[in-house]
């Protein structure tokens, strides 16, 4: 073998190890992204979702401190008429019950303005039990939130354990965002589950939707015919089963999931004990919220134990 060859033996040799190297060290960072384990996909997913349940609690004890300083509001139901989604996408449903107990907001009266119960009753009363409204209940005169005694501030720091619990886990939302490589609803098996499974499911019901969008079906056919925790009728419970039922048979969960691994998986392993901490935190509040809503505990019973 002259040199000549055996420079080119030698130089395809080391080009035939470069990229083994390269595509081994490809299929470990793809291997990387893609291991994250079950319980920390279900924690972020908790996380960024923003349980309705939550709101709802802090709604109904805010309501009940209000009414214990002589302010006349309708006491809060155990009801919610917006549903957050699921991770980062809106418009899908984690269970049939979800779905038939919330429906879609854009059929609640005032939707589109952002009225909320709070504000709502405010708006109802003179100018100087408004301005005492807005400091003796929803604490919106400013200070310092962690120490404010307003109703709304006090019912937060319970049900999350401490200002703090609460401005952290409300900020996971943000850091999901800022950590994805794109949106969750652009990844190409969640674009094709929604066009060749999802729609064509809707469709054999009868509804022509455009995407994740049976709430447009539903402020079209039903308009704005609910108010602020009132429950949804039958037409849209109805509308909302089959949805629920197309999202399933497209499998849009699990589909989700690995789309999330894909776009955030990085952050959610170089920040696992963290977000852990952080769900951790959330099911306690939620231990608080159950407890909330079926009545065994009351702004006055936490009250009494402040004492």
């Amino acid at each position: 073998m002259n040199k000549l060859t055996m420079m080119r033996y030698v130089q395809s040799a080391l080009m035939i190890v470069a990229m083994i190297v390269v595509l081994g060290g490809c299929e470990a960072k793809k291997d990387q992204s893609a291991v994250v384990p079950l319980t920390l996909q279900t924690a972020v997913s908790d996380l960024i979702s923003n349980p309705t349940e939550l709101s709802q609690a802090k709604e109904m004890l805010t309501v009940q401190c209000a009414r214990a300083l002589g302010f006349d509001m309708p006491s809060a139901l155990a009801v919610s008429t917006s549903s957050k989604g699921y991770a980062d996408v809106g418009g899908i449903f984690r269970s049939q019950a979800e779905a038939m107990a919330v429906g879609y907001p854009t059929v609640t009266v005032d939707y589109a303005k952002g009225v909320d119960t709070l504000d709502a009753y405010r708006d109802t009363l003179s100018e100087s039990e408004s301005d005492r409204f807005a400091e003796e209940v929803s604490g919106t005169l400013g200070g310092d939130p962690s120490k404010n005694t307003a109703c709304w501030n006090q019912a937060t720091r319970w049900l999350y354990g401490s200002w703090d619990n609460y401005t952290m886990l409300s900020n996971t939302f943000n850091e999901y965002g800022r950590s994805k490589s794109d949106t969750t609803l652009n990844d190409p098996d969640v674009v094709a589950a929604i066009r060749d499974e999802y729609m064509p499911c809707m469709a054999e019901y009868g509804y022509k939707v455009r995407g994740l969008r049976a709430y447009e079906i539903a402020q079209k056919e039903f308009g704005a015919y609910r108010t602020y925790n009132e429950p949804p009728d039958e037409r849209e419970k109805t509308l909302a089963r089959h949805d629920f039922d197309c999202q399933e048979r497209a499998d849009l969960m699990d589909k989700l999931d690995a789309a999330m691994q894909r776009t955030a998986g990085k952050w959610m392993l170089e920040n696992e004990a963290m977000l852990l901490e952080r769900h951790e935190l959330l099911e306690q509040a939620m231990d608080r919220v159950k407890q909330v809503i079926d009545g065994s505990v009351t702004y006055q019973t936490i009250s009494q134990q402040a004492q």
